[in-house]
């Protein structure tokens, strides 16, 4: 919604794709979690990822 009260869908999809993190990063963890599962571990914890071009941290 914008100031007067009425949807703003730019504003919106601006949002929601800034919130969404990368398919390589999901791909990712699900890797890091499937090696774990082999090994005969389990993740118990979140997994914290910074992107080393970018900087941005994923969680």
């Amino acid at each position: 919604m914008n100031a007067e009260g009425y949807p703003d869908p730019t504003a919106d999809k601006a949002v929601r794709r800034g919130d969404k993190e990368p398919k390589q990063v999901s791909e990712l963890i699900r890797t890091i979690k499937a090696a774990a599962a082999l090994a005969g571990y389990e993740i118990t914890n979140r997994i914290h990822l910074k992107d080393q071009k970018t900087g941005r941290r994923y969680r």
